[in-house]
C-alpha cells in the first residue's frame, strides 16, 4: 500500500467499540478515517486500520488482533487501567490509553494513523529498493543472456520473451527495419501471446506514421498508450483492429519502445500489449481484461528502454556473427568450385558429401541402439562437420591437374603417339612390302615364281595388318579403366614383345615400357605413382585448412578433413592410423565420400553403380574391419542415402 495513496481517509479505517463511540466520531478524526463500528473482532477488519477497544472487548479477540499485528497492518489501542501485562509484553497492544480524556484519546489514534503511514512509507521504499535490485539483476542477467546468444532468431525470441516477463505483459511483438535496393520496410518478425493460440506469420510493412510500429520506428519516440481503441482521432497513428477480431483477442495497453543502436539509427520496434496484474493470468473473456489488465507505468518504460538497448546491441552482433558466417559460407563455396574447375569430373562430389555426411550425423543423433546411442551432434559440430566435407578435397590444388582428370589409363597426347606409331608401322609394313617386290620385279623374270613371290610379300603384309589391327584393338580396350582380363593382359605382354624396324633400320619397340605399366592397371585409370600422387592431396588438404585461423567451434575442420581416407584396420592413408586415432567425423565422412563416388553419375570413366549394389560394397568394406559397422548400420537402416537420393 503507497502511504500516498493512505493520506485519503477512505483507505484507512477506525474501527470503535460501542463504548467508545463518543471518542472516534470527534469532528477531527472524521477527516482522516473511514469510521466503522466494530462491537466485536470475530470478523476480519479491513486494513490498514486503527483498532480502538475497550480492555473486555480486546481480552476476547486478543489473538485476532495480535495476527492483523503482525502483518503492520493495523494499530491496536487499548482504553483502561487493567490491560494484562502479558498482552503488552508480547505485543498484542501497540499502545494502551488510561485517560478516557477525550484528547488523550484522539491524539493516541493520530499517533495511530502516524505510525501505519509510516510503517507503510518504509515498506514502500523496502519494496521499491528490493524491486530494483530484483529488476537490476534480472536486466544483467538478460544481458548475458543476449550476449552469448549468435542465432539471430533464437535471440528476438529472448528479446521478447524476457520483455514480456519484465512488464507482466500478456502479448508482444518484435519488428526490424530491413534495407534493400535503397528503401526500408519494417518486417514483422515474431509475437507472442499468453492467452491467444493464433498463429502469426512474417509479414513486412511500409515505415510510415499510420501505423503505431511504424510511427515509433520513424520518431524514435517511446509510446505508452492506455487503451489503444481509444486513441484520440487527431493522431498520426491509429491502431489496427483487424487482428484482434480474426483472433478474438483484446489488445487495451501497450507500450511500444524504438531499438536504437549508438549512432541513433532505430533498427527495430518492440510493442508490448496488455500488462497484467499477475504474469500467470489468462485473458479469457471480456471480465478478464476489465479487471487484469493495467496501463503501463513509468518503471516498465524504463526497464524496456533498458532492455531495448541491450537488445539493439546484441541483435547487432548477432547480424555481423550472421553475416561473418555468411561470408565464410560463401568463401568456402567459392573453394569447392575453383576446386571443382580443375577436376569436373567430380563435380558436385564436394556437396553431396557434405550433404551426406550431416544426414548421417543427424541419424546418428536420432538412433538410440548400439555404440552411437548416447552420440548426438549440436548444430554447431554438424556445421562443423559440413565445413570439413566441403573441404574435404580441397588439396588436390596441389595435385597436377591432367592425373586428376585422367579418364583413361593413358593420358590423351600418350594414347596419341601410340596410334600415330601404329599408323607408321602400317606405313612401315607397306613401304617394305613394295620394296620386297621392287626387288624381285629387278632381280626376276617375268613367270610364275614371280608371281608367286608377289603373292607372297601380300600375305604376309596382310597378316601383319591383321595382327597389328588386333594389337590396336587390344590397347584400345586395355586403355578404358575396368578390370583387366586374362586376354587384354596376354595379348599387352605380346605386344610389348613386338619389334619393327624404322626406316632407318633401327629396332623399335612397338609398346613403351611406361605404356605397358599404364595400359596393365589392374582397377582403374591411375598407375601406383599416380594414385600417390592423388593420396597426397590429403596432405595438401591438411597444410591449406591448418593456414587458418578457425573459430572454437571450427577448429577441428582441419584433422576431420584430414583423416577421412583412413581405415579402422590401419589401412588407409597418408597415415595408416588405428581405429582409436579416427574421430567419428572423418569415419562418417569416409563411408559419404566412397558411397557418392561409386553411385556419381559425372564420372567420365566409369558409369555409376547402382544403389543395392554400391550399398554391398560398402557392407563389405565394413565387414573387413575398413569402415565403421555401426555407422554403415545407421546409413543402411535409417535410409540416409535415400533422403538427398535427389543429389546423385
Amino acid at each position: 500500500m503507497s502511504a500516498r495513496l493512505m493520506n485519503n481517509k477512505e483507505n484507512i479505517h477506525l474501527y470503535f467499540t460501542a463504548s467508545l463511540r463518543k471518542f472516534a466520531e470527534k469532528a477531527p478524526l472524521a477527516k482522516l478515517f473511514t469510521m466503522l463500528p466494530y462491537n466485536d473482532f470475530n470478523e476480519t477488519p479491513k486494513t490498514p486500520a486503527v483498532l480502538l477497544t475497550d480492555v473486555k472487548t480486546f481480552t476476547k479477540s486478543a489473538k485476532k488482533i495480535a495476527g492483523m499485528k503482525t502483518k503492520v497492518r493495523a494499530v491496536v489501542l487499548v482504553t483502561g487501567k487493567n490491560v494484562p501485562p502479558a498482552l503488552i509484553k508480547n505485543g498484542a497492544v501497540h499502545a494502551v490509553v488510561t485517560s478516557t480524556n477525550a484528547y488523550a484519546i484522539t491524539k493516541a489514534i493520530c499517533t495511530a494513523r502516524d505510525t501505519l503511514l509510516l510503517t507503510s512509507s518504509r515498506d514502500d521504499l523496502s519494496y521499491s529498493l528490493s524491486r530494483i535490485s530484483t529488476d537490476l539483476k534480472e536486466l544483467n542477467q538478460i544481458g548475458i543472456a543476449l550476449s552469448a546468444e549468435n542465432d539471430l532468431n533464437k535471440l528476438l525470441n529472448l528479446i521478447l520473451a524476457k520483455s514480456k516477463d519484465l512488464t507482466s505483459a500478456d502479448a508482444g511483438s518484435l519488428y526490424l527495419i530491413e534495407e534493400s535496393d535503397g528503401s526500408s520496410h519494417l518486417r514483422f518478425k515474431l509475437s507472442h501471446n499468453d492467452s491467444s493460440k493464433a498463429k502469426y506469420t512474417e509479414f513486412t510493412m511500409p515505415i510510415n506514421k499510420k501505423s503505431i510500429a511504424g510511427y515509433v520506428a520513424i520518431t524514435g519516440e517511446t509510446l505508452v498508450i492506455d487503451d489503444v481503441y481509444e486513441i484520440p482521432a487527431d493522431r498520426e497513428y491509429q491502431f489496427n483492429r483487424s487482428i484482434d477480431e480474426s483472433t478474438n483477442y483484446r489488445t487495451m495497453s501497450m507500450l511500444v519502445v524504438p531499438m536504437m543502436n549508438k549512432l541513433g539509427k532505430i533498427i527495430g520496434v518492440i510493442q508490448l500489449m496488455n500488462r497484467k496484474r499477475s504474469r500467470k493470468t489468462i485473458l479469457r473473456d471480456k471480465k478478464d481484461y476489465a479487471r487484469e489488465v493495467q496501463p503501463f507505468g513509468r518503471e516498465s518504460v524504463d526497464l524496456i528502454q533498458s532492455l531495448a538497448s541491450q537488445a539493439t546491441v546484441a541483435i547487432e552482433n548477432a547480424r555481423l556473427y550472421e553475416n561473418l558466417h555468411n561470408v565464410f559460407d560463401y568463401f568456402v563455396r567459392a573453394s569447392v568450385t575453383a576446386i571443382e574447375s580443375r577436376d569436373p569430373t567430380t563435380s558436385g562430389h564436394s556437396h553431396r558429401v557434405a550433404e551426406y555426411s550431416v544426414a548421417l550425423a543427424k541419424a546418428v543423433g536420432d538412433y538410440n541402439r548400439g555404440v552411437y546411442a548416447k552420440i548426438y551432434f549440436t548444430e554447431s559440430q554438424l556445421r562443423e562437420l559440413r565445413y570439413a566435407s566441403l573441404l574435404h578435397d580441397f588439396g588436390k590444388v596441389g595435385v597436377r591437374e591432367n592425373v586428376l582428370t585422367k579418364a583413361n589409363k593413358l593420358y590423351p597426347s600418350e594414347f596419341e603417339v601410340l596410334r600415330q606409331r601404329f599408323n607408321y608401322l602400317r606405313c612401315m609394313l607397306e613401304r617394305n612390302m613394295y620394296k620386297k617386290k621392287t626387288q624381285v620385279l629387278i632381280s626376276m623374270p617375268d613367270g610364275a615364281e614371280r608371281s608367286r613371290m608377289m603373292e607372297l610379300f601380300e600375305k604376309e603384309y596382310e597378316d601383319e595388318l591383321t595382327k597389328v589391327k588386333r594389337y590396336f584393338e587390344a590397347i584400345q580396350t586395355a586403355n578404358i579403366p575396368q578390370v583387366l582380363g586374362t586376354p587384354v593382359a596376354e595379348a599387352l605382354h605380346e605386344i610389348a614383345g613386338y619389334h619393327y624396324h624404322d626406316h632407318d633400320g633401327c629396332d623399335c619397340q612397338l609398346l613403351m615400357n611406361n605404356e605397358l605399366i599404364a595400359l596393365s592397371v589392374e582397377r582403374g585409370s591411375l598407375t601406383e605413382a599416380e594414385r600417390h600422387e592423388i593420396e597426397t592431396h590429403v596432405t595438401h588438404t591438411y597444410k591449406f585448412l591448418t593456414q587458418i585461423p578457425w573459430t572454437e567451434d571450427l577448429r577441428f575442420i582441419p584433422e576431420y578433413a584430414y583423416k577421412h581416407h583412413e581405415k579402422l584396420n590401419g589401412s588407409g592413408y597418408p597415415n595408416r592410423l588405428a581405429a582409436t586415432d579416427i574421430p567419428v567425423q572423418s569415419r562418417i565422412m569416409a563411408i559419404a565420400d566412397i558411397y557418392d563416388a561409386l553411385t556419381a553419375r559425372d564420372r567420365p570413366y566409369k558409369k555409376a553403380v547402382a544403389i543395392d549394389h554400391s550399398m554391398k560394397i560398402l557392407a563389405e568394406e565394413a565387414e573387413s574391419g575398413k569402415l565403421d559397422a555401426e555407422l554403415y548400420d545407421i546409413f543402411q537402416k535409417e535410409e540416409v542415402f535415400k533422403l538427398i537420393s535427389k543429389l546423385v
